[in-house]
């Protein structure tokens, strides 16, 4: 029950960290958002994405080191989570250090930043 809570807690961090400034933050690999065989899932990938660039540092000390880059908040929404969403992918907001943390169908993470914008 706990680990749930402590999903939903980085979703919902993610979500108002990103409306404001609507920027997010993403580990590059080489123009592409670097990503990961989900936990849950392991034959779906994951793109972990941040909230501030120092989340961003955690993930970028992980495997392979990939840089954190930013992004504008209407790039995610309108080119970037409609591409997740036809390769069937899951987003990671927020993940800890050990990559790891709640995946969430970018569908969902995309219906939960309208609704933050609209609020």
């Amino acid at each position: 029950m706990r680990l749930q809570a402590d999903s939903d807690m980085a979703v919902d961090i993610f979500v108002r960290r990103v409306t404001a400034p609507g920027t997010l933050w993403i580990l590059d690999d080489d123009g592409y958002i670097a990503g990961c065989p989900s936990l849950k899932e392991p034959d779906r990938w994951v793109f972990p994405v941040f909230s501030d660039r120092a989340y961003a540092q955690r993930g970028a000390c992980w495997e392979d080191a990939h840089p954190p880059a930013a992004v504008s908040l209407s790039l995610f929404v309108e080119k970037i989570l409609p591409e997740v969403i036809r390769e069937g992918r899951l987003i990671g907001p927020n993940w800890d250090g050990n990559m790891a943390g709640a995946e969430v169908e970018p569908a969902t993470m995309r219906s939960l930043l309208d609704d933050a914008q609209t609020t």
